[in-house]
């Protein structure tokens, strides 16, 4: 492969010039020939190429040899044009300022093209994000005065639950006291031909606590707590006061503790058939009288072996060296 003698670097045969004379190789681009003329040379006229050492060689042996041309014998003479050095590379330097101008004009024509439609694009994305941005102002200010409704209402909700608490205490308080001079028979059998007046006086005869007329003051049978329970229906006798209740209560307990094997039941009232056992005790709230179930359900869990109520108290004792305690509520008996 030949070296061009202009740039000192290897020649490929489709870019070689070569001097017919002195067998010198250029590159076709070094020594100023467009691309276009280069394509359309003959063979002929390749092989007959010289370089421009070769041709100013030449011309000086023709100028001393040769006499001068009848120029009337030539009318139209064509000119010898030189090529030198510094031809080629204006005309080179001006051909690659023409080539960069127009890459630099397409560069800033798609420059332009592009940048319009990101400024287009940037907008847009602004006017969305400026659009967001005040949608968020307003979903936070909304936030804000839905967070101090919330705040306000849980302090309100708060502020009615301590007062529903306060009086349903209120309440079960005085339906407690409704029924102070309440006894409540539990498990007295039921019969359709029943004498209410007739049972009560017999329990309280047979306890050793007679009662005159005057206070018993009513009587009555209530619904079941639990209607899916066999058991009777319990009695409410309405008494004059406080005291005769307790006093039917303590002879209650007289009696079934001096009759431990043969303790109060339906036969003691004239009630023939079985057996029944016969309960005698406070009338309950039904507030206090499900606390009372609880107890009687935890005492028996925890070993207490006394569970009992006193006016309208509930109270429980592990055994009979220990302390009563007053059963409050059922908070209270899950702290046991």
């Amino acid at each position: 492969m030949s070296v061009c003698r202009k740039c000192s670097k290897r020649v490929k045969a489709i870019d070689l010039k070569l001097c017919s004379k002195c067998n010198t190789s250029y590159h076709y681009q070094c020594i100023g020939v467009l691309a276009d003329i280069f394509s359309k040379e003959s063979k002929a006229h390749k092989a007959a190429w010289k370089c421009m050492d070769c041709k100013s060689s030449d011309e000086s042996v023709d100028r001393v040899s040769t006499p001068p041309h009848n120029t009337a014998s030539t009318p139209n003479p064509v000119p010898q044009v030189a090529v030198s050095n510094e031809d080629l590379k204006r005309y080179i330097d001006k051909k690659l300022e023409q080539s960069l101008a127009k890459l630099l004009s397409d560069i800033t024509c798609n420059f332009q093209t592009e940048s319009s439609d990101t400024r287009t694009k940037i907008q847009e994305l602004t006017d969305c994000v400026n659009f967001m941005s005040t949608k968020y102002d307003q979903l936070a200010a909304d936030l804000e005065i839905k967070s101090k409704t919330i705040e306000h209402l849980e302090s309100l909700n708060l502020s009615l639950q301590n007062q529903v608490i306060s009086l349903n205490d209120r309440l079960d308080h005085f339906e407690q006291q409704s029924r102070n001079c309440n006894l409540e028979l539990q498990c007295v059998p039921e019969h359709k031909s029943e004498n209410l007046r007739s049972i009560v006086q017999q329990l309280t005869t047979t306890v050793g606590c007679s009662l005159p007329d005057h206070e018993i003051s009513k009587y009555h049978r209530v619904a079941k707590f639990n209607r899916e329970s066999n058991r009777p229906r319990s009695i409410i006798v309405k008494l004059s006061s406080p005291l005769v209740r307790d006093r039917v209560l303590a002879a209650v307990k007289t009696f079934n503790r001096t009759h431990r094997n043969n303790k109060l039941n339906s036969s003691h009232i004239g009630l023939a058939g079985d057996k029944k056992s016969i309960f005698v005790c406070e009338h309950l709230s039904p507030t206090n009288k499900h606390l009372h179930a609880v107890t009687r359900k935890i005492a028996k869990e925890k070993n207490y072996k006394f569970v009992w109520t006193r006016n309208g108290r509930i109270y429980m004792r592990k055994d009979l060296n220990s302390k009563s305690i007053w059963i409050k509520d059922a908070d209270f008996l899950n702290s046991l």
